[in-house]
């Protein structure tokens, strides 16, 4: 009976199959989905506001005087023998960097700056301090990092000392120099 029953099954599958019938397999279809992420931030820049002027102050008598601007631009004169004629023009430098919120730059500006008259028969050494909001004074030259934080710019004051011989000569002394911002 086992042998005929299968028998049985064999022959039919054979008819179905032979009588243009074929057996169906059913696809599978499958997704996936991807996310897909851009990363922006806001671009680096530095804008300046102010320039440094010390004012006006009187060549020493006897000895080399040194002017001291703090990140006010409040002007002080200490060993030498002179004081300020004009504290009209006083001014500390400002700037200050736009930044993605996340960013972290260095800043590096020169330790001295020579400041001539026009004819360069003159010359006084200027030593720029960077303050930041805080009032500390950020290093010259290092490769501090600085991270903007939560705001998307900083600001920034550039005071200093300026180093006045008493052989300088009467007249307006210019510099600059050059405040570089580097994101790393």
């Amino acid at each position: 009976m086992k042998k005929e029953l299968m028998t049985i099954v064999v022959a039919i599958a054979f008819l179905l199959g032979g009588a243009g019938m074929s057996v169906v397999y059913a696809q599978k279809v499958e997704s996936q989905s991807f996310g897909v992420t851009a990363r922006l931030a806001n671009q680096l820049s530095i804008t300046k506001q102010s320039d440094v002027d010390f004012g006006g102050i009187f060549i020493p008598v006897t000895a080399s005087a040194t002017a001291t601007m703090d990140k006010a631009g409040t002007v002080t004169i200490s060993n030498g023998t002179t004081t300020l004629y004009s504290t009209e023009l006083q001014r500390a430098g400002s700037f200050y960097i736009t930044a993605d919120k996340a960013a972290t730059y260095t800043l590096q500006y020169p330790n001295v700056v020579e400041l001539t008259l026009p004819s360069g028969d003159s010359k006084l050494n200027y030593t720029p301090k960077l303050f930041n909001k805080a009032g500390d004074v950020i290093p010259s030259s290092t490769s501090t990092e600085y991270q903007v934080g939560e705001e998307q710019y900083k600001l920034y004051s550039i005071g200093g000392d300026l180093v006045i011989p008493n052989t300088a000569l009467s007249g307006i002394h210019t510099g600059t120099f050059d405040l570089t911002v580097t994101w790393q």
